[in-house]
């Protein structure tokens, strides 16, 4: 995840399609068994989550850096990120991020 984070910061401007399965974040997960997730429950209560405190769909097309302001002013600075998803294994990394600062 920290890898694309990086690739993703490098260009701002490339557009992303926002998903509710797994995908390219997903690559690298210790619950990604074959392209399935295994804590599917978990995944989609954290995807739905953020699409809902964003006002975003799944399937909606937008670049890495209106993602990442959309992300930034509804849930970081709304205070919410912990609530969505501070029990994910990856949550120092979102934690530590200074992309959302």
């Amino acid at each position: 995840m920290g890898k694309i984070i990086n690739e993703l910061d490098n260009d701002p401007y490339q557009k992303i399609i926002l998903k509710t399965e797994t995908d390219i974040v997903c690559d690298n997960c210790p619950n990604n068994e074959s392209g399935k997730c295994t804590s599917d429950d978990k995944a989609d209560r954290y995807d739905t989550k953020v699409l809902n405190a964003c006002g975003l769909n799944e399937g909606d097309e937008l670049t890495y850096k209106e993602f990442i302001e959309t992300v930034r002013v509804k849930i970081i600075e709304a205070g919410i990120r912990k609530d969505i998803c501070g029990d994910c294994t990856w949550n120092d990394i979102c934690a530590n991020q200074s992309v959302f600062t």
